[in-house]
């Protein structure tokens, strides 16, 4: 006599620890920004720059550093922001470092790991050759209070602190992504 098939068919996914873990990291970011005041969103999190007075964020002011890209020097200097560096070098040591394929949630552990030791690495060369190249750029005279344009603070601040805060979601998700592609190509 055949089986019937269950009709109700299970989802195990809640049991994954990457996903536990994955879907609690989302909701304290989450519930963090939501429950944050204006003032720290404005100043801290996008530097008095990226967010208007209606509270829009303006996304792609943040990936192409609010300018316009109209000669080599400034596309030099999108190419060396933050977030391009750092997915460059993130994504070559994923394959290279991390076997996505090995193990079943250690590769997830250990992207969430090289992000962290990525981040740690890249801040201080990024900031050091950045001055030691650009510098501080300030106008003004003795007599006028003096006013900063794009520092290091106001120009990389919020592409730093969103890359802090977000890469373990969006990694995790990327060696997801990597590991459903291996899955269904072999």
């Amino acid at each position: 006599m055949e089986s019937i098939p269950p009709e109700i068919v299970q989802f195990t996914f809640y049991k994954n620890p990457v996903f536990v873990t994955w879907l609690l990291y989302t909701v304290f970011i989450m519930i963090s920004y939501l429950y944050m005041n204006d003032a720290t969103k404005n100043s801290y999190v996008f530097a008095n720059t990226f967010r208007d007075e209606t509270n829009d964020i303006h996304w792609l002011d943040i990936a192409t550093l609010d300018q316009s890209i109209t000669n080599v020097p400034e596309l030099l200097e999108l190419v060396f922001s933050p977030f391009v560096l750092y997915s460059l070098l993130a994504f070559i040591l994923i394959n290279t470092i991390i076997k996505p394929h090995e193990g079943k949630y250690q590769p997830y552990f250990y992207t969430i790991m090289l992000s962290c030791g990525i981040l740690m690495i890249l801040f201080p060369i990024h900031y050091f050759v950045y001055k030691l190249f650009k510098g501080e750029k300030i106008k003004g005279d003795l007599n006028d209070a003096i006013e900063e344009t794009r520092t290091y603070d106001k120009k990389f601040r919020t592409q730093w602190v969103l890359l802090v805060f977000l890469t373990p979601i969006f990694l995790s998700i990327i060696l997801y992504l990597i590991r459903l592609n291996d899955n269904i190509s072999n």
